[in-house]
Order: C-alpha cells, then sequence, then structure tokens
C-alpha cells in the first residue's frame, strides 16, 4: 500500500493470508522481476507466528495455510510444481553446501 514499509506490508499480507502474526521478520531475499517495471519482490521469513484471525483473502484469491517441517520445506522447493524459482534456487546451493544449509537452517528455525 501507498507509503507502506516493505516489512509491514509483509506483515499485513501474512495476516491477511494466514491469519497469521510474527514476533519477527527477517529478509531472504529481494528482487526486481521486470527491469523495466518499477516493481520489487521481497521475500521474508516469519518467526514465532501464531494464529490469531482466519485469514481474509481477496476474491478469488485460494489460499489455506499448510505447516510443514524445515525439511519438508526442502523437499517441496524441490517439486517441479513449486513457484519458488529464487527460493528453490536456495535450497539447490544450500544443498550443495553445508554451510549454506547451516545458514539456511539457521533462519528457520
Amino acid at each position: 500500500d501507498e507509503g507502506e514499509s516493505n516489512e509491514n506490508a509483509a506483515r499485513r499480507e501474512l495476516l491477511e493470508e494466514t491469519g497469521y502474526t510474527t514476533a519477527a521478520l527477517l529478509p531472504l531475499y529481494e528482487f526486481e522481476p521486470h527491469i523495466k517495471i518499477d516493481w520489487m519482490i521481497y521475500a521474508y521469513v516469519g518467526r514465532d507466528c501464531k494464529k490469531i484471525s482466519e485469514p481474509k483473502s481477496d476474491p478469488g484469491e485460494k489460499t489455506a495455510p499448510h505447516p510443514v517441517t524445515f525439511d519438508e520445506l526442502l523437499e517441496l522447493a524441490a517439486d517441479k510444481d513449486f513457484d519458488d524459482p529464487r527460493f528453490s534456487r536456495l535450497v539447490v546451493d544450500a544443498k550443495l553446501d553445508p554451510a549454506k544449509m547451516a545458514e539456511l537452517r539457521k533462519l528457520f528455525s
């Protein structure tokens, strides 16, 4: 929303889409998907999330929270139908480098 910080927007979207609030948001990555359009995507990891309400999706949206373990998340990211190639790349890099895997695991723990 106009004038809203990226972190506040992420907190608002988390609450709207899932009904959860978070004690801490940690940046995961950011990127500009189109160089000719002024638009950025910011990804965060929410820590210590708590459900405080029901999701309030916009018309036509179909979302449903599905809690998973860290290892289940890694498996989901490896699936060809996973819809976040940047996160999938982070997982591949982490699987190839034990230090990166330790960093990723720490971020999500």
